[in-house]
């Protein structure tokens, strides 16, 4: 297969309701580049945009993306972006729970087209995996889930990894359970998703430390690039 230019994150136009994304990011610059052209793209669409913190506080996730839809002349027109706590989403009662999870988005979803929107945008930062000790087992379980709920549904959504706290075999995983990876910037369509639904029985962590760039290198340069 010929290596291919990927598209920058200014192509969200290209995805649509209904995928399931995965974004490995190096710094707030790089984090926020996706998710300010990603929250933009859904204010243009009429979306409910939510963002899900642990890592930054509001103040910052607030300065960083423009609160509405960014017009031809740098001016914006104010829409509302929704800033929630892992603590009241993801673990909520205490630890976290995958169907009652997906619960949460499926109301979500309701009482968001209620309202009028076209559907969610939703963005979350994962490095609250790591402070609840959840099992890798279980993220992933709850990965496989999403990836059958979200074709069926008005929901585009991130899960945000931050190569600098997690280990190479865990975003290994991780990759493997995202149709879609924005690798650094650059939106993919991953080669690397794994779609058996017996994943969770084969031995975690098949792949050594040193694959994680590999992996990288070959979706990078060889991957379908998304439009």
């Amino acid at each position: 297969m010929c290596a291919q230019s990927p598209v920058p994150t200014n192509g969200w136009s290209k995805l649509h309701l209904g995928t399931h994304i995965c974004s490995i990011y190096s710094g707030r610059e790089e984090q926020f580049s996706t998710l300010t052209s990603f929250f933009s793209e859904g204010f243009n669409n009429q979306e409910r945009c939510i963002y899900i913190f642990d890592e930054n506080t509001p103040e910052e996730i607030s300065s960083r993306i423009p609160d509405g839809v960014v017009m031809s002349d740098g001016s914006v027109v104010p829409k509302g972006l929704e800033i929630l706590n892992y603590k009241e989403i993801y673990t909520k009662g205490g630890s976290f729970d995958a169907d009652r999870m997906i619960s949460l988005v499926e109301d979500t979803i309701e009482d968001s087209l209620k309202q009028n929107y076209s559907g969610i945008r939703v963005a979350g930062e994962m490095s609250w995996v790591i402070s609840s000790e959840t099992p890798v087992e279980k993220l992933i379980k709850y990965e496989q889930k999403l990836n059958i709920f979200y074709p069926k549904q008005k929901v585009i959504g991130i899960c945000q990894f931050n190569e600098e706290k997690f280990s190479p075999e865990f975003l290994i995983e991780m990759i493997r359970m995202h149709p879609y990876i924005v690798i650094h910037g650059k939106i993919y369509e991953n080669q690397y998703f794994y779609t058996d639904p017996k994943y969770t029985d084969v031995a975690l962590n098949k792949f050594k430390a040193a694959d994680y760039k590999t992996v990288l290198s070959i979706i990078m340069d060889e991957g379908l690039v998304v439009g």
